[in-house]
């Protein structure tokens, strides 16, 4: 972790601010552990009819100088500065896997600004050591989450409900308090500006539209009001109600989900924390059934489902314990519980990697470390969208 953290600082240290007069060593950086991905960006061709500047790293350089000249990013606080200016430096690298020719022959990169994130946040995660600890998670996911929506800025303008869009972005800083709006906007500001095109003027413009569509609902420095985590939830997944408006609750209890990688210590936090609750495992359904992981998955999963319906439909509360790294995965309870009218809560635990690493080779079951690195890069974070309550905890 030390040499990570020595990686971390090498690299921020190279960061635009006043004590380097906003100028950026780009020699230097190409030195530290961003090499790999300035080497393979400069391999990585655009589409002249956007991108004429040339390669994804002529234009991530372009960027960051762009977004070192901004007046909104100069006036933010250093931390969000050093936030914004990862997300500059990484928000193009999904690019190096999704560019691909179109049936006209075109260069196009269809979800590289998700695959870009996912990619971002294992390199951040073990190669910076941003992991572990609320600060660090907050550091990492507030980048990640830049990386992943520094497109929606420019397509606001044709998005027929933009107010929750906007409200579902912005909420999660509840989770990550040093991401905002106006930082994505700031950075899609700085994209636009980092290229060379025709359309440059247009897409500033559709840029500019959607900030003062953020402004006009109070979303662009704030994450937006609540009257309840109920109201919330049902407003971030369409329900037409005014959410700063107190709501029915027809919930009767509430169902708790883990998530966490293999080995971050979900058994323990049960032990901690829900004690007398009941708990479907399917880490103790692969035992019942004698099964090894990638074992007989479809039966474990089954049978977990089965028992969980059945605790539904005696309004009896439980603990889902279970990796649950992706929304698609979570999605099958979550759901569940909510057409049995049960709230959710989802509890993510993270630790530091080395100690994720010693944790899982003291189980009794021990995960393999590329399987582990294979969860890492498919890890998706809950927000809101999915439960009433969402917490991400060091462990």
């Amino acid at each position: 972790m030390t040499e990570a953290h020595d990686d971390l600082s090498e690299l921020i240290a190279l960061f635009p601010d006043e004590s380097n007069g906003w100028t950026i060593d780009w020699n230097g950086v190409q030195e530290t552990a961003m090499r790999d991905y300035a080497h393979r960006m400069a391999q990585t061709r655009q589409n002249p009819e956007y991108h004429a500047e040339g390669d994804v790293w002529t234009h991530t350089r372009l960027v960051c100088e762009a977004l070192a000249d901004d007046p909104e990013f100069r006036a933010l606080n250093p931390r969000k500065r050093q936030i914004l200016f990862f997300a500059a430096l990484l928000h193009d690298v999904g690019k190096i896997w999704r560019s691909t020719l179109d049936p006209s022959g075109a260069i196009v990169s269809p979800g590289h600004a998700r695959a870009g994130a996912s990619d971002v946040r294992a390199f951040l995660w073990r190669e910076l050591g941003l992991c572990g600890s609320g600060d660090r998670i907050d550091f990492r996911e507030s980048i990640c989450a830049l990386v992943r929506a520094h497109s929606t800025p420019s397509f606001l303008e044709t998005e027929p409900d933009w107010r929750r869009r906007l409200a579902s972005l912005a909420s999660l800083a509840e989770l990550a308090p040093s991401f905002s709006l106006n930082m994505l906007f700031t950075l899609a500001r700085a994209d636009v500006n980092g290229r060379v095109s025709k359309s440059k003027r247009r897409a500033l413009e559709r840029v500019q539209f959607g900030a003062e569509l953020a402004r006009e609902a109070a979303l662009y420095d704030a994450p937006p009001q609540f009257s309840s985590a109920r109201a919330r939830f049902l407003y971030l997944n369409g329900r037409e109600i005014d959410p700063t408006l107190p709501v029915y609750d027809e919930t009767w209890g509430e169902i708790v989900m883990l998530a966490g990688l293999a080995g971050v210590g979900k058994d323990y936090w049960i032990r901690q924390n829900t004690p007398d609750a009941r708990v479907i495992s399917l880490d103790a359904l692969r035992a019942e059934l004698n099964a090894r992981n990638g074992e007989k998955e479809g039966e474990v999963v089954e049978l977990a489902i089965e028992r969980a319906k059945d605790a539904l439909r005696n309004q009896t509360t439980f603990v889902w314990n279970a990796t649950n790294l992706t929304r698609i995965y979570r999605d099958r309870i979550t759901s569940l519980a909510h057409n049995y009218n049960a709230s959710v809560r989802v509890v993510y635990l993270e630790t530091e990697w080395s100690e994720n690493l010693r944790r899982n080779s003291a189980r009794d079951a021990v995960v393999p470390q590329h399987a582990l690195e294979k969860m890492l890069l498919k890890f998706e974070p809950p927000t809101f969208v999915e439960a009433e309550r969402v917490e991400w905890r060091e462990n």
